[in-house]
């Protein structure tokens, strides 16, 4: 998969130095299906609320790890108005001839204090279960990961979300217990 342009500005390459990603590629499923796919900004918010409130309960519960009914507007405004620095997300949007729908899913990955590794988060809708977006947005942002330097990707998932698990040892991720919560699976990726 190819990565879009790069732009640091000047100043360097690599995670924590002001690198962004510029163009909008196309992301194509297994099940063929397509998506438009770039940075979120926080003109997403009112689609974000849109994405998250019609998840299933176990799916909202399965990325949160909380069933909330909406989204509480400050965690909303924290997950679109990133700093494209420290923290990336990149928006999946279904796009037909003449517009891109709401918001499909969403990736990204926060980078830890020394710039070394990152953890990930992903969340698809529930009415696109099985058709591969949740795959393609992984494989994406691992890609990502590697591209700007990273050694490794981490997310916490829980062990009850059998199809992440499943993804999760796909991609080549060791996946164990985690020390203090066993309904939570740590999943390590060396890149």
């Amino acid at each position: 998969m190819a990565l879009p342009h790069h732009d640091n500005n000047g100043s360097g390459s690599g995670p924590g130095n002001g690198a962004r990603m510029t163009g909008a590629p196309t992301l194509t499923t297994i099940a063929g299906r397509q998506f438009e796919l770039r940075p979120i900004r926080p003109s997403d918010a009112e689609s974000y609320d849109r994405l998250v409130s019609a998840l299933s309960p176990e799916d909202r519960r399965y990325r949160f790890f909380s069933a909330f009914a909406k989204l509480p507007p400050s965690l909303r405004d924290e997950l679109t108005d990133v700093d494209h620095d420290a923290h990336e997300a990149f928006v999946a949007a279904a796009c037909g001839p003449e517009r891109c729908d709401d918001i499909s899913g969403v990736v990204r990955m926060i980078m830890d204090e020394g710039g070394g590794q990152a953890e990930y988060a992903i969340i698809v809708s529930s009415r696109l279960r099985g058709v591969g977006l949740g795959y393609s947005l992984m494989q994406y942002v691992i890609d990502y990961a590697r591209y700007i330097g990273l050694d490794r990707l981490r997310g916490d998932v829980m062990t009850a979300n059998r199809a992440m698990m499943q993804m999760c040892r796909e991609l080549g991720f060791e996946c164990r217990r985690h020390p203090e919560d066993p309904s939570v699976s740590v999943v390590t990726l060396t890149l």
